[in-house]
């Protein structure tokens, strides 16, 4: 008869939980002290140089885009945040705009065939909305609702400013990450 005895050629089920802890230790370690800081300053790397790299469209870049109203609509993200109305002409032209809220797109675009006026970039890359181009600036019945100069200043403070800031917040961060991982696993 085979005698077998406890602990001999098997690992105790106490033993393999520990070593599986270990393992996860020393991954969560590598993680916190490497991966995620080095991965946080290579996002904020790539915003610093898409902020200063990416040209602001000036004025004299826009087409102006003119025609009479045929429908409008309110276009919601899933989630339904960030509402962009979208507007199309009689003639044709397709475009969207966050210059007009429902409420604000209620009372502005009330009646079909008012005279509705816009700028868009012709070469844009940025992603069409529902089949709809970004516009610029807006005017209706020739009455300004957004200027075009706002709207330009508005996407080169989030381009010049926002994006920076974003990137020295995930820099901290990632230092933040760092320091508290050192501190945790070497002290």
């Amino acid at each position: 008869a085979r005698r077998v005895m406890p602990g001999v050629g098997r690992q105790s089920g106490k033993q393999r939980r520990g070593d599986v802890s270990e393992d996860d230790n020393g991954s969560m370690r590598v993680l916190s002290l490497y991966i995620a800081p080095l991965f946080l300053l290579g996002v904020s790397i790539f915003f610093v140089v898409l902020s200063f790299t990416t040209p602001v469209p000036q004025a004299t870049d826009f087409s102006e885009v003119r025609g009479h109203l045929a429908s409008y609509h309110i276009y919601s993200s899933p989630g339904g945040r960030y509402p962009k109305t979208i507007v199309v002409l009689e003639e044709g032209h397709r475009f969207w705009t966050a210059a007009l809220d429902q409420g604000g797109a209620a009372n502005v675009l009330k009646k079909r065939g008012v005279e509705v006026r816009t700028y868009v970039l012709p070469h844009s890359t940025k992603v069409p909305i529902d089949g709809a181009v970004k516009s610029y600036g807006l005017w209706v019945n020739g009455r300004q609702v957004e200027s075009l100069e706002a709207e330009i200043a508005s996407e080169t403070l989030i381009l010049r400013v926002g994006l920076p800031a974003l990137a020295i917040f995930l820099l901290a961060l990632g230092v933040y990450i760092h320091l508290k991982s050192r501190g945790k696993y070497t002290g």
